[in-house]
């Protein structure tokens, strides 16, 4: 009878020490999710359907933020395109303005004028040599080399067409004029999104700056000229070309306006989503608190009461039955 009781006890006492490992593992995990907030820190705690959507959500979240990063790398230039074209267009009004007022060759007059002509043409010089960091924005994929040259020296000889180049020739205002350079006509682009790439890049020598260069340049010329006939036709030269160039301009600082809209509202979807997106993991993966506390209260008691168990259970040794 002492043998039977006593191999009852030991099973009783093997027992009870599993259900004590099985509640001090409980325990352990529900700690760890008081600490951290979470239900588990690895995939192995979630159903294979949400650890699988934990999985999906995680690398979407990644390429929306890798969106995000290249949205954020050109934002400056685009500003910097946007605030530049601004002074740009009012630096062809204010040309077209010279040239409207300029109705003879007086020469007091004139040199006042040929003053303002240069001047505008430097103006035009900075704006198109504009720097983000040590990289030119205007140069197409010359991003070391500064795409404008001195544009004052052009003056010393005055132009002898209204013609515009196209790619890859170089204008002669060109620093790496003469010649041709294909790579100074490729604008800038990065992907935004799925399926969506932005070209937000401007260049030197599109039409809208070779027709306002061109235009100082025969403006200032005219101011030189003593004939009445030579100056006339060197201000109608030049009041068609920036006509042309205060058109062009609009539609230049229209596409890089559109484009800073485009890439807002773009911006605004990928944080929309990531926001989303956390969201939803958080649904599968946080752990209530408030829950956790009660699971643990629970389980330390169950484990005090198996600890005592236990005791009891020891203290039944072979001895007391004998």
């Amino acid at each position: 009878m002492t043998v039977s009781v006593s191999v009852s006890t030991l099973g009783l006492m093997k027992q009870n020490v599993l259900h004590i490992k099985d509640v001090q593992a409980s325990l352990s995990v529900l700690s760890t999710q008081l600490a951290t907030g979470k239900k588990s820190l690895d995939l192995s705690a979630y159903t294979l359907t949400d650890g699988g959507r934990l999985l999906d959500l995680r690398s979407l979240i990644t390429k929306k933020q890798s969106f995000l990063n290249s949205i954020s790398s050109i934002e400056p230039q685009m500003k910097v395109y946007d605030s530049a074209l601004t002074s740009l267009e009012t630096v062809a009004n204010d040309t077209l303005s010279l040239i409207n007022q300029a109705t003879g060759i007086e020469q007091a007059n004139n040199t006042a004028a040929a003053t303002q002509f240069e001047g505008l043409l430097n103006q035009v010089e900075y704006y198109l040599n504009q720097k983000i960091g040590s990289r030119y924005i205007f140069g197409g994929a010359r991003f070391t080399t500064q795409p404008v040259r001195d544009l004052s020296a052009l003056l010393a000889t005055p132009p002898t067409s209204t013609s515009l180049v196209a790619n890859p020739v170089l204008p002669d205002y060109d620093t790496d004029a003469p010649g041709s350079d294909a790579s100074t006509y490729v604008k800038s682009s990065t992907k935004v999104d799925d399926g969506y790439t932005v070209t937000y890049g401007v260049i030197s020598n599109d039409d809208a700056f070779q027709e306002l260069i061109l235009a100082l340049r025969w403006a200032h010329a005219a101011t030189q000229e003593t004939d009445d006939a030579d100056f006339q036709t060197g201000m109608n030269n030049a009041r068609g070309l920036i006509v042309s160039a205060i058109n062009d301009l609009r539609a230049v600082h229209g596409q890089v306006a559109s484009n800073i809209a485009q890439i807002r509202t773009t911006k605004e979807f990928h944080n929309d989503f990531i926001a989303s997106a956390s969201g939803q993991i958080a649904d599968i993966q946080n752990a209530d608190s408030a829950e956790v506390a009660t699971k643990i209260s629970f389980a330390q008691a169950q484990l005090e009461a198996s600890y005592s168990v236990t005791g009891k259970i020891a203290s039944l040794s072979l001895v007391n039955y004998l």
